[in-house]
């Protein structure tokens, strides 16, 4: 459902230029007294796709094929969308449980180690709107998923020590294990895929929308990296732009490329998600098998190293 926002401060988006000339024509204009900016603000920030596509381009969104890029609010197996936003939900609660685990081995308090999981979980998706779709974060209309990051996190501060390791679960040695790695490609693929949207659905160029997917897809544990000091020797390894792990954001951009290309050859709305959320699983389960990373600067010990030239 859509409403409109009036605010005192703050500049007019421009992809909402259109949707002003609407309101304007339905009597809904700026007070004398005090100017005002108006907007259309959505209860979720993936546009529902119970939204018609003429209520979209008036909203100043661009639409392909007639369809909307977004999801239902609840998730569901009668659409792939819907599908799509159960994957979303599982990723969320997968990298609240990631950060939380993060924040724990480095010695955190309970406070710490939800927070941290929290900002884990939603922190892609709130640097993505407010820094480049100049927006407030999508949880602060769906708060359902501040709930599920916060709770999800909390619990795995308790349980998380309790757990016998060398299961699917949690590895030897206190890791990850195999479940929560497949879960985390899940979200991965979600988060670059939906992140997309966001950007296609204010016409941003193709570009642009597929960094919001991946800024989407990894921001929040680029987030949880920077405030546990990862990687580090004795404190665990990071998961994201650091050499130690396997490529992670390039599969986060690749999947995003790949649903705005979808998009660009006119593909429908069900192809495009398919399409993006494969290609970004795919490209991040290579990667974790094959230890696929990027080229790095070598070892500080090595650029020292003495060099034997031939005389």
């Amino acid at each position: 459902m859509w409403r409109v926002v009036v605010a005192r401060r703050g500049a007019l988006h421009p992809h909402s230029a259109l949707a002003v000339a609407h309101l304007q024509r339905a009597g809904v204009g700026a007070s004398r007294r005090v100017p005002l900016t108006i907007r259309l603000q959505s209860a979720s920030q993936a546009t529902p796709t119970t939204m018609t596509a003429a209520a979209a381009v008036a909203a100043g969104q661009s639409v392909v094929g007639g369809e909307v890029d977004g999801m239902p609010r609840l998730a569901g197996v009668g659409s792939i969308p819907a599908v799509l936003r159960g994957m979303d939900w599982m990723g969320t609660c997968l990298f609240a449980m990631s950060g939380s685990i993060a924040a724990g081995s480095v010695g955190m308090d309970a406070l710490g180690c939800t927070l941290v999981g929290t900002v884990t979980a939603v922190g892609g998706g709130t640097i993505r709107d407010a820094v480049i779709l100049q927006q407030r974060p999508f949880w602060v209309e769906e708060w359902e998923y501040i709930v599920m990051a916060s709770v999800t996190a909390a619990a795995t501060f308790v349980v998380w020590p309790l757990l016998p390791e060398g299961n699917v679960v949690k590895a030897s040695g206190g890791g990850e294990g195999g479940a929560m790695i497949v879960g985390d490609t899940v979200g991965i693929a979600a988060f670059a895929v939906i992140g997309a949207m966001n950007g296609v659905r204010l016409a941003l160029p193709g570009f642009i929308s597929a960094i919001c997917g991946m800024v989407t897809g990894t921001f929040g544990g680029l987030t949880r990296d920077i405030v546990c000091g990862l990687p580090a020797s004795t404190q665990g390894v990071g998961r994201i732009l650091h050499a130690e792990a396997e490529a992670y954001a390039t599969t986060a951009f690749i999947g995003a490329s790949t649903y705005v290309l979808a998009r660009k050859m006119n593909f429908s709305l069900a192809n495009r998600i398919i399409a993006g959320a494969t290609t970004a699983g795919l490209t991040k389960a290579t990667a974790q098998v094959y230890d696929v990373r990027l080229p790095t600067w070598p070892k500080k010990a090595q650029m020292n190293a003495p060099v034997d030239i031939p005389v």
